[in-house]
């Protein structure tokens, strides 16, 4: 169990301790072709580039969860296309030097997934501990869902707060497994 000077909580987890459902929960949720793509999403592109113009605002995501590590590890959260060129670029060359596998693990260990107390969780391996009080390798395939679910907006999912929201995102992410 690690935490940094950010008070940033994290328990670090390897590829093989990630439960099948959660690699699968996450995916449905974030990223149905992370597998076959390289590591940008030319058609999610498109039509997020449709529905912002539409909008009139960037209001659609078409991050890949390589992007999305990216992101996480050398940019900003900030929402400009200059920004979501440099995820691009990056993302290939981190699909460059690693394989799928090793960054689904990355990613595992990176992603923010809420507070609790004045701790931030950050990584799988943490949350599955502080939500369910549980190892990773022993979580349910609802509990999985869950902290799929929970990753567009720990705050505005979070169970402790927002439990029926919380319930809603899981069995979406439960549907789009069943989908997919």
């Amino acid at each position: 169990n690690l935490f940094d000077r950010n008070r940033a909580k994290r328990r670090l987890v390897r590829y093989e301790d990630l439960p099948p459902q959660l690699i699968q929960a996450l995916l449905a949720a974030e990223d149905r072709r992370f597998f076959s793509h390289p590591g940008i999403s030319f058609w999610d592109g498109f039509r997020a580039l449709w529905v912002d113009l539409r909008k009139g605002a960037p209001v659609q995501g078409a991050s890949t969860v390589t992007m999305q590590l990216a992101r996480s590890f050398f940019l900003t959260p900030s929402r400009t296309i200059r920004r979501k060129a440099s995820e691009a670029v990056i993302a290939l060359q981190l699909e460059r030097r690693f394989n799928k596998e090793k960054i689904l693990e990355l990613y595992a260990n990176e992603v923010y997934l809420g507070h609790r107390g004045s701790f931030s969780i950050r990584g799988f391996g943490e949350a599955s501990r502080s939500y369910f009080d549980k190892d990773i390798t022993q979580l349910s395939l609802a509990e999985s869902a869950l902290l799929a679910g929970i990753l567009p907006g720990p705050s505005l999912y979070s169970p402790f707060r927002y439990s029926e929201r919380a319930l809603k995102r899981r069995n979406y992410v439960l549907d789009a497994m069943a989908e997919t």
